[in-house]
């Protein structure tokens, strides 16, 4: 192994053979003392041999026969008084031997490292480094170069002076020169002086600096030591993603010992070789053997205690997982600690513990039904876990996400029930009353921020409940006490809270919804100056934009809306249409092809939304001008590169454009014959309709599902028209069979919803859900409140549809549903046994021309019903009569007002008005369709007709004249 002991072999027997050949001309004294030596260095008896060169060099000297052999014997010399423990000695001797001329080169390699042994072991640590450097540069390919390197190191750090010696070492291993097992050895050493000093920088510096490719021990034992104290390090200190490159050079204990076994067994193989290679006079190998000495003990602790103590490698992992979680690496640390939960081998402590992140990995990932179910295992298996509290509370949390909010309620309730003094208990409250606004169960919500506030929260959470209480009254379209309560949280607030200039937006947000326009101007402006670098900034100058609008200053609001820049992000399109909505009140159509186009062209804009839309606009503004030519090429643009765009807006508006301009087209009205944009063919198709066709088929083709949901809603629509029931039916439940809910807009969302609701499907929950969630500032906003308060009437929740209809009317009542809403409410109000309220609710609907028609005969309906449960039937009887001679044309309706009065008028003993009102349905053969109908008029006509006596003027009444109802069945 080593390169000096055939050179000190050789140096040895050519000794011997100048002794022989100068034997006859030595004396004998001088003979038989050389031959001592010899024999005794020969035998590695180095106090013998160095006494005996001692007496050599005392007693002969000056001898002339002594002088040829100095060379040869001061090496000797030298290293029988090092290996004596006499390195003063042996300094003398190697730095005679370095002052002789014309010395050999490999000699003199030799004595120069075995001098800077002898002045590290003497203590002069100085002269010791810079001899192994004079060794370096004598034999810079020898192996002992590498070993001088390394203890060059050493000596630094025996000097106190650490950061030298680091460099030293990492300066080595850079070297072209060193193999990479040694430039390895190099680096662990580097590594674990800085760990030893705490200079957690530079040891990261140095672990993630070089390559490892370490495959055996020590080395192996010594960088996964190193690389846990350095992960963990990084954990502490929040550096996640450094951890985890750390922790990525752990080796595994049960690898770790399988690795040292080998080892072991390869280092006894190299002992017993190097022992009974120094039997055979190689000395100098004792060197390498105090090399792999010193570095066994380095390690000797770290595998004592790999041997003994408890495997690392699931604390290990737990804490790799950690680091996967907090470094926004949900999936891996699911993995990892799923895995661990999994193992039965390890203590409950610690799989518990493994599981409960295991549900924190699963939040992480929104992966909420997951979720669920993981903790609910966790509790089955560890009901008594410390982290069972926490277990509940993440439930809570995952029906919170699944926007299933009365369920997180009941979860929280069963939490505070079973853990009421607990630390964070007043936060699970404020949870609770938050999920209960959501649930929109207001006066709930509020018993808990009242109970919340009473336990002297912190100041944050203090101010949190203040707005949610707060909110909970402007969700109730309660503005005068919502502004109350934002008043008083404001001055309950100091300024220096965080949620303080939330308050001061949602403040003035509420005076806008007020109406209150003044004011609400007051308080933005206010807001805007006191906070124009917080995040509701953006949405305080918009709302600035809708103020003025909302008091009709309509070019100061424009100009509000302008200086909204695409940073502000989808708030800027939004001002960007609020311009258009006021360029188009003012008729400026110029203006807004201008402005529109403008939209269209900007390249400054990430994320561009409502593409479509712009081109509607511009296209409506032409045909406005009464250039429809112009509009066309504009529309088919926005359905060639938006029609498949679930984001994009306005579609069946551009196709009915398009159906007009299609019809003008064909019957020669409308000039085209400049357009040359037309790659749906539209044009050169006759009719219109069997172009849609063309294109649903195409559409299928290719699965362009949200362009097939568009093109069967339009077709829908042309079938209602056309009174086409099935075939409307037919057409939104493929939009529901085929489209996959995230490629529906929320014109179909909300139309495949409904329909839903209208076949009694609970799912319609879905698309409403999807739609709240998807789109909070979409049109079709009030038609999923209006059907999730429908789908709750049809599971017997009067609360929670009464929550969303009040929803309806605090966002939406611009919405086309809202004589349909105060209808439900009506209906609602019926059920609830209020019926002075319901009354008055459905009068307001009577007073509605838009709602003239079906509506009016189905809100007098319910206020016949209504007065009937408040036992009024006179009053009821004149509703329900109303609407059979008024309203024939809605069959449904008269059907069930004939059913309702017949037995009113029985009941107060008038028999004959029964009998002809029943009779009257009986023989309207508009009302055929409706057969239990007529059979339960034909029993009660049976019936009654043994009470009275016969009057032929009954049986032969005319009908009312179709001059009294609002036209044909």
């Amino acid at each position: 192994m080593a390169k000096f002991g055939p050179l000190l072999l050789l140096g040895w027997l050519l000794l011997i053979a100048t002794a022989r050949g100068a034997l006859t001309d030595m004396p004998p004294t001088m003979q038989e003392t050389l031959q001592i030596g010899v024999t005794a260095f020969t035998h590695a008896e180095y106090d013998k041999a160095a006494q005996a060169f001692d007496h050599l060099a005392e007693q002969f000297g000056e001898e002339s026969q002594y002088l040829p052999l100095a060379p040869t014997l001061l090496p000797i010399h030298g290293y029988a008084c090092q290996m004596s423990d006499r390195p003063s000695d042996a300094i003398t001797h190697y730095q005679a031997f370095l002052g002789l001329p014309n010395q050999l080169p490999s000699r003199r390699a030799f004595v120069l490292f075995s001098l800077a042994q002898a002045y590290q072991q003497n203590g002069d640590f100085d002269k010791a480094v810079a001899t192994y450097q004079s060794f370096i540069e004598a034999a810079p390919d020898s192996p002992e170069a590498v070993l001088s390197a390394m203890r060059q190191a050493e000596l630094h750090f025996e000097k106190g002076d650490d950061q030298a010696g680091i460099d030293r070492l990492i300066g080595f291993a850079a070297s072209d020169r060193v193999p990479p097992s040694l430039g390895a050895q190099a680096q662990l050493r580097a590594l674990q002086k800085a760990l030893e000093l705490d200079d957690y920088p530079q040891a990261q510096t140095i672990l993630f600096g070089y390559e490892w490719r370490v495959e055996a021990m020590p080395e192996l034992a010594v960088l996964t030591f190193a690389a846990l104290e350095v992960g963990n390090r990084l954990l502490d200190d929040g550096q996640y993603l450094d951890a985890i490159r750390a922790y990525r050079l752990v080796t595994p204990a049960s690898q770790l010992i399988a690795a040292q076994n080998a080892r072991l067994q390869g280092l006894q193989i190299t002992w017993n070789d190097q022992q009974q290679s120094a039997g055979q006079g190689y000395h100098a190998e004792a060197i390498w053997n105090d090399y792999y000495r010193d570095l066994m003990e380095r390690v000797q602790a770290q595998l004592l205690s790999l041997h003994t103590s408890e495997d690392f490698t699931p604390s290990f992992q737990m804490r790799l997982g950690q680091a996967f979680l907090l470094a926004n690496r949900p999936h891996e640390a699911y993995i990892v600690f799923r895995m661990l939960a999994a193992d039965e081998s390890l203590n409950g402590t610690l799989r518990g513990s493994a599981h409960y992140r295991w549900i924190l990995a699963a939040n992480s990932l929104d992966d909420w039904d997951e979720s669920l179910r993981i903790a609910r295992l966790f509790l089955e298996r560890y009901p008594d876990h410390p982290e069972a509290p926490g277990t509940m509370y993440l439930i809570a949390n995952a029906y919170q996400e699944k926007k299933e909010f009365r369920q997180a309620v009941t979860i929280l309730t069963e939490l505070l029930d079973q853990f009421p003094e607990h630390q964070l208990a007043t936060r699970w409250r404020f949870i609770r009353g938050y999920n209960s606004v959501l649930a929109q169960d207001y006066p709930s919500a509020r018993i808990d921020f009242q109970t919340c506030l009473q336990a002297n929260p912190d100041p944050i959470l203090a101010a949190q409940i203040r707005l949610w209480d707060a909110m909970s009254h402007f969700f109730e379209r309660n503005y005068p006490e919502a502004l109350r309560r934002f008043d008083a949280s404001i001055e309950a607030t100091h300024k220096d809270n965080p949620l303080y200039p939330e308050m001061v937006y949602r403040r003035a947000q509420t005076l806008y919804s007020a109406r209150d326009y003044a004011a609400a101007l007051v308080a933005t402006d206010d807001f805007l100056q006191r906070h124009s670098d917080h995040l509701r900034a953006p949405e305080a100058r918009v709302l600035r934009g809708d103020v003025l609008m909302g008091e009709g200053r309509l070019l100061e609001a424009s100009n509000q809306f302008a200086r909204v820049t695409p940073k502000a992000g989808p708030l800027f399109a939004y001002a960007v249409f609020q311009r258009g909505k006021i360029q188009k009140a003012m008729e400026a159509y110029d203006l807004m092809i201008e402005h529109f186009t403008g939209y269209v062209r900007r390249e400054d804009v990430p994320d561009k939304v409502r593409i479509a839309e712009a081109l509607y606009w511009i296209g409506w503004a032409y045909q406005q001008q009464e250039e429809p030519a112009r509009a066309f090429p504009l529309f088919i643009e926005a359905l060639a590169v938006h029609g498949n765009d679930v984001k994009a807006g306005e579609t069946i508006a551009i196709l009915q454009a398009l159906h007009k301009l299609h019809g003008q087209y064909r019957s020669g009205e409308l000039s085209l014959s400049s357009v040359v944009l037309d790659p749906f063919g539209l044009l050169t198709t006759p009719d219109f309709e069997e172009w849609l066709e063309g294109q649903y088929a195409q559409a299928y083709e290719a699965e362009q599902w949200t362009w097939l949901s568009r093109i069967n809603l339009y077709r829908a629509m042309l079938y209602r028209q056309r009174k086409d029931d099935i075939r409307e039916g037919d057409a939104l439940l493929e939009i529901v069979n085929r489209v996959p809910l995230e490629r529906l807009d929320p014109e179909g969302l909300a139309t495949a919803g409904n329909l839903l609701v209208d076949l009694e499907i609970s799912s319609a929950d879905e698309y409403f859900d999807y739609l709240i969630e998807e789109y909070p500032r979409s049109m079709q906003l009030g038609a999923a409140y209006y059907g999730r308060a429908r789908l709750a009437l049809i599971k017997d929740k009067p609360a929670e549809a009464e929550a969303w209809l009040n929803r309806f009317e605090a966002e939406t009542s611009y919405h086309p549903a809202g004589p349909q809403v105060k209808l439900l409410r009506g209906q609602l109000l019926v059920q609830l046994g209020q019926p002075e309220q319901a009354v008055a609710v459905l009068q307001q609907l009577l007073r509605l021309k838009s709602a003239r028609g079906r509506p009016h005969a189905q809100a007098l309906l319910g206020i016949a019903q209504a007065y009937e449960l408040a036992g009024q039937p006179d009053k009821a009887i004149a509703h329900y009569q109303r609407i059979y001679t008024l309203y024939r044309a809605y069959p449904d309706e008269v059907v069930q007002a004939y059913i309702a009065s017949a037995p009113l008028f029985e009941a107060r003993g008038d028999l004959r008005a029964a009998y002809n009102t029943w009779a009257e349905l009986q023989r309207d053969p508009r009302l055929d369709r409706f057969t239990e109908a007529k059979k339960q008029a034909s029993e009660a006509i049976a019936r009654l007709e043994l009470l009275l006596p016969a009057e032929p003027d009954a049986l032969t009444a005319d009908l009312p004249s179709s001059k009294e109802t609002e036209g044909p069945l």
